[in-house]
């Protein structure tokens, strides 16, 4: 398993909710959401690059698990966010 599908476990984990069912039904915010948290959990986290490659990676998650892309324009709000 990945770093960033242990994180996105740990996640859905304090937030009390089903990783696949969160994953299914995830939206822009919920992603937003989760990068966040991941920065103020781990603190070490603090390079752009990082944050980059940690959604490069939860959006491969996405694709695998759910046989289709993540909406294009929400995922480019979201690296504008980062």
């Amino acid at each position: 398993m990945s770093v960033v599908t242990n994180r996105w476990t740990s996640f859905c984990q304090f937030l009390g909710v089903n990783e696949y069912e969160h994953l299914k039904k995830a939206e822009k915010e919920d992603i937003m959401t989760f990068l966040d948290w991941t920065l103020d959990t781990f603190p070490k986290i603090r390079k752009r690059s990082t944050m980059l490659e940690y959604k490069r990676v939860f959006f491969m998650i996405y694709r695998k698990s759910m046989n289709c892309d993540f909406d294009r324009e929400a995922a480019s709000e979201i690296h504008d966010m980062i």
